[in-house]
């Protein structure tokens, strides 16, 4: 986000390569918990990174 000349915030969206969109929400559909991170330099998304979480209950066997 940077801020105009005249003091009000203006939105860039970052230049998707085809079908970055579609890898997001692949990505975020996979897991059941974790994270996804898009990682974008110089305006463009470079990297889709995600950490999945397994959560384990000590009382079931």
């Amino acid at each position: 986000m940077t801020i105009s000349s005249s003091g009000a915030l203006a939105t860039h969206r970052p230049k998707a390569s085809p079908g970055i969109e579609q890898r997001i929400s692949e990505a975020i559909s996979k897991i059941r918990y974790g994270t996804v991170v898009v990682v974008i330099q110089d305006g463009a998304v470079v990297q889709i990174e995600t950490t999945e979480k397994h959560r384990i209950n000590p009382n079931s066997q």
